[in-house]
């Protein structure tokens, strides 16, 4: 019988392969109808089609694919609509997980959050600043849970 990976590591693997696909979207590597063939995502990917497949989903949920019955995968249409609501539910989120950080935050949540907001973008190329934009709002998100069981 062969050895189980560890959920932790098929997970990071989903997380890769979702933060590749997602992006490769929403900057255009996949045109708007486009077909995707889960057999090719695994491939490009370099991933098995059972996280292309759940990483499909997950992207259905977010209407940046669609499911065609019997046709297979597709690019959806980002809509100004889209990605008006997208952000309304962002703004909502972020707000109440700043309002959660700002009573929970220990001393070190602080002193990271202290130390992520003083990074320049300026002087930063576009994946360092997205790196430390990604990395600020999930230090939030872990500073507004620290306490409760």
């Amino acid at each position: 019988m062969a050895a189980r990976k560890p959920r932790a590591l098929e997970t990071s693997h989903v997380d890769r392969v979702y933060d590749q696909l997602k992006r490769s979207i929403v900057e255009g590597v996949y045109r708007s109808g486009e077909a995707l063939t889960e057999g090719i995502l695994a491939r490009t990917q370099r991933a098995s089609r059972t996280p292309v497949r759940e990483v499909l989903s997950r992207l259905h949920q977010e209407g940046l694919v669609d499911r065609l019955s019997g046709r297979g995968w597709f690019v959806g249409t980002v809509t100004v609509q889209l990605i008006r609501d997208t952000f309304e539910v962002r703004r909502w989120l972020e707000g109440a997980t700043a309002a959660g950080a700002a009573e929970r935050a220990s001393d070190a949540a602080l002193q990271e959050l202290r130390a992520l907001g003083e990074f320049r973008y300026a002087d930063a190329g576009y994946r360092a600043a997205e790196q430390i934009n990604r990395e600020f709002h999930l230090a939030i998100a872990r500073a507004s849970y620290r306490g409760i069981s």
